[in-house]
């Protein structure tokens, strides 16, 4: 089921959003469209079912002035929450208004106007169609970077290969080539690059990508780009998806209610034993990870159906839904909303967090700060802790699930150098 969400907020003043190819305002999912289409016919003909009693009879500048402010308010709705701006509807919407104003100036009855407004009120569904292009955008994925050019490509080329189709990257003030590596991907519309300054920057970009590209994508995925979404069982993330929705679905309905999101476990990966920055791969050179049950391994990130999605209030992990929406594991276990779930079996979804690579990188990781946290630097006895959890924990479980990937993003890779 949909919802319409209409007080989308403008862009941050500071937000410079760079898109190319397919993903300008009027490109939404079929879906999306769909319930678009429904609230412009219904509208219309009440519109038109007014325009005729005035026809009928004498001219009432309180119902005209009644259509036109509908009309204002109905077509400002959509607009904003729809992504429609300066489209042929809006303009149509426009002329209408035009000529409810023209009409009200004349002095007696004038039908040529009522007439030429029926039949631009007969337009809207034309309208509509030359205003939006239907996309075929079934899972994306939001995330926010800094300084993650070095491993950013293969990130990008696994998921795309996996059945990602758009990846929305918000920039926090990257000084690397971030956005020059990106370039190739936003000419061919598959990311839509945001520049995203200041601290504490993740949940706003977050709740930025949901109020600003809910209806351009089916499914809207939260992540790190040191973290892998994995299809376990085969290499369709989709399908994987669509049937851990289906499972919760009929779970949730005993007790009435829907899936608004799933929620999938990381599972950490460490060193591999690599003190140094290693050449390759990150999915060739990091096979070893902690075990199964351990405690980090609880936490989750969530895949939701941003239309039902409201927001990220306290931590990037989990979000709030409309009400009747709710938040399940895989197979359909209801997850209180928080960053962990602690049952999480990883039989079909699972996210590889790549976390520390090697201890060379990881030292630099933990000094560098994170994206979400105002002031998160760790003292040189902070460091050599977590450094040592790491080894002692991280390197524990030899998993070999991405070699099967391994030469695909390599060709991938060279295709784009």
């Amino acid at each position: 089921m949909f919802y319409l969400f209409i007080n989308r907020k403008s862009l941050n003043y500071y937000t410079e959003v760079y898109v190319i190819a397919g993903d300008i305002g009027g490109f939404m999912i079929q879906e999306s469209y769909d319930v678009l289409e429904k609230l412009v016919k219904e509208m219309q003909k009440k519109i038109i079912e007014t325009i005729y009693k005035i026809n009928l009879f004498e001219k009432d500048y309180a119902v005209i002035a009644k259509i036109q402010q509908s009309i204002i308010e109905f077509g400002s709705n959509i607009e904003q929450s729809f992504h429609i701006e300066e489209s042929e509807l809006i303009h149509n919407f426009q002329y209408c208004c035009e000529l409810l104003y023209k009409y009200c100036k004349v002095e007696t009855k004038h039908n040529e106007i009522l007439n030429e407004l029926s039949s631009k009120v007969s337009e809207w569904n034309e309208a509509l169609k030359q205003s939006v292009e239907i996309i075929d955008r079934r899972l994306s994925i939001v995330a926010i970077v800094r300084n993650e050019g070095e491993y950013l490509r293969e990130w990008i080329e696994y998921h795309f290969l996996s059945g990602v189709s758009h990846i929305y990257l918000y920039d926090n003030e990257s000084t690397d080539d971030t956005k020059e590596i990106l370039k190739d991907y936003m000419v061919k519309g598959l990311v839509t690059y945001i520049w995203w300054p200041g601290k504490a920057a993740q949940l706003p970009a977050y709740n930025h990508a949901l109020e600003n590209y809910r209806y351009d994508t089916y499914y809207m995925g939260f992540i790190d780009a040191d973290e892998f979404l994995i299809s376990v069982q085969n290499e369709n993330l989709c399908e994987a998806i669509d049937a851990a929705f289906e499972m919760s679905t009929k779970r949730l309905k005993y007790i009435g209610g829907q899936c608004g999101g799933i929620g999938i476990n990381w599972r950490m990966y460490g060193t591999s034993f690599h003190k140094e920055k290693p050449d390759g791969l990150v999915i060739e050179n990091y096979k070893h990870r902690a075990v199964d049950t351990y405690i980090e391994n609880g936490h989750i990130k969530t895949i939701c159906n941003p239309r039902v999605a409201v927001s990220f209030d306290c931590n990037p992990h989990c979000l709030n839904y409309l009400n009747g929406y709710y938040c399940t594991s895989e197979d359909g276990a209801y997850i209180i909303p928080d960053a962990f779930f602690f049952d999480g079996m990883c039989i079909n979804l699972r996210i590889n967090h790549y976390y520390s690579k090697s201890e060379e990188e990881l030292i630099k990781r933990l000094k560098k700060g994170k994206a979400k946290e105002n002031d998160n630097k760790l003292n040189e006895e902070q460091i050599s802790k977590r450094l040592q959890a790491v080894r002692d924990n991280f390197n524990i479980e030899f998993d070999p699930i991405m070699n099967k990937y391994i030469k695909k993003v390599k060709r991938c890779l060279q295709y784009h150098v």
